[in-house]
């Protein structure tokens, strides 16, 4: 049951921050699909290799943002478990 909770937490967590970050980006000019593309893959680590990221770091306020987004994720990882693994390899998926 713990792990459940767990696991809800977590979700939760990573769609609040996500959300968080495509709201601030769009402040910044970016399309509602653009930021929250990007959003996500700063906080997933992954995909921020596409043309549209250089409109990201481009802009000095996207670039914080995109760091907050990274360090979150990257705080996230630091706290995981042996427990945890299995929670990060299905939102990995």
């Amino acid at each position: 049951m713990i792990a459940l909770i767990t696991f809800l937490l977590v979700i939760l967590f990573s769609v609040v921050v996500v959300r968080i970050g495509t709201v601030a980006l769009k402040m910044t000019g970016l399309s509602r699909d653009v930021a929250a593309f990007q959003a996500q893959s700063a906080f997933s680590g992954v995909g921020f290799t596409t043309s549209e990221s250089e409109y990201v770091v481009s802009h000095p306020v996207r670039r914080r943002i995109i760091r907050i987004l990274t360090v979150s994720y990257t705080h996230l990882r630091a706290h995981e478990t042996s427990l945890h693994l299995v929670c990060r390899l299905l939102l990995e998926k």
